[in-house]
């Protein structure tokens, strides 16, 4: 399983067709969260916008203290070169 580390957290993102869904691990690799993220047949799928919807929606679905959150968007705005919004 592919994981990329947020903080002191790790994450994979999975996406299929127009829906992404982001899974969340504690450092020894336990589950504690899930969120996903619905694009509308309607609209223009975005990577980058399913991924932070998800993120959201699994970090909000955890009983994470806020310092704890707050590394992980941290380490996702600068998981790549391009900056994150």
């Amino acid at each position: 399983m592919n994981l990329t580390e947020l903080g002191n957290h790790k994450v994979r993102f999975v996406r299929s067709e127009n829906v992404t869904v982001t899974l969340l691990f504690d450092k020894k690799g336990r589950f504690i969260g899930e969120g996903r993220s619905d694009c509308s047949a309607c609209d223009e799928f975005n990577k980058d916008k399913g991924r932070r919807v998800s993120l959201a929606r699994a970090l909000k679905n955890t009983k994470l203290k806020k310092s704890e959150r707050t590394l992980i968007w941290e380490g996702y705005r600068t998981m790549t070169k391009k900056p994150r919004w």
